[in-house]
């Protein structure tokens, strides 16, 4: 068994309930709500490793998020620094992109 792959933990809130309202789930995320982080992710592993993130200043919701998980018994918790914003330039960096031939 090779080590678990991270989770990705999203704790900017619960995603908007209006259908015309933007999608902005990030793929493969678990959504989760300030101060019920360690709910939402009851059913994994303790030893599952989690990247909390946020779009809030100074990530206090992701560091927030970690604490209450590292509290409720998850061992290998870490914070994205730079959040959502970060999270999405790093999906653009490793996007194929089409090479022009001459």
């Amino acid at each position: 068994h090779g080590p678990r792959p991270w989770v990705l933990v999203d704790v900017r809130g619960p995603a908007p309930a209006s259908p015309s309202a933007p999608d902005t789930a990030l793929p493969g995320a678990l959504r989760a709500t300030p101060g019920r982080v360690a709910d939402a992710v009851r059913h994994l592993p303790a030893d599952t490793p989690l990247l909390t993130l946020c779009a809030c200043p100074g990530d206090a919701g992701a560091a927030s998020a970690a604490r209450e998980l590292v509290l409720a018994g998850h061992r290998t918790v870490r914070v994205l620094r730079g959040g959502v914003d970060a999270w999405r330039a790093a999906q653009e960096a490793v996007r194929p992109r089409a090479v022009a031939t001459a």
